[in-house]
């Protein structure tokens, strides 16, 4: 192994690093906002409604991790100016970076997964079918 090629894989550890706390720093104020916004479970709700909710709550989720991803790829690698041609950012992909993080973000919609848990466990146990939670 050469000198280049282990600061070019010592860069690419140090990007990916970089990109996972971006999105760790950036994500979870977002991810928790985004939980607080939405209500709790309640038993007293029609299926439907509950159903429709968490409809919206995914789709909020979603929308807020694209804005997320967009933030984090306008952040330059912050090395770059010290490679001098050793290293070419962006090469890495962050993919992994978002992967995870993206499941920490869903990790923390407390309110999503116990609603989730209850239709499916309502589902499951046959109290309800499926047209009921669409109408």
């Amino acid at each position: 192994m050469s000198i280049n090629s282990i600061v070019e894989t010592l860069l690419m550890i140090s990007e990916t690093i970089q990109y996972s706390l971006l999105y760790s720093v950036i994500g979870t104020p977002l991810a928790y906002y985004n939980n607080k916004i939405f209500p709790i479970k309640s038993d007293k709700k029609r299926y439907s409604l509950i159903f429709w909710e968490c409809v919206l709550h995914v789709v909020s989720l979603s929308l807020l991790f694209l804005l997320l991803k967009y933030i984090v790829q306008k952040v330059p690698f912050i090395l770059h100016p010290f490679t001098k041609g050793l290293y070419i950012p962006y090469k890495s992909e962050e993919y992994a970076a978002s992967v995870s993080a993206y499941i920490f973000f869903f990790y923390l919609q407390v309110n999503l997964t116990d609603k989730l848990t209850y239709l499916g466990n309502e589902l499951f146990r046959g109290d309800i079918n499926w047209l009921k939670l669409i109408i």
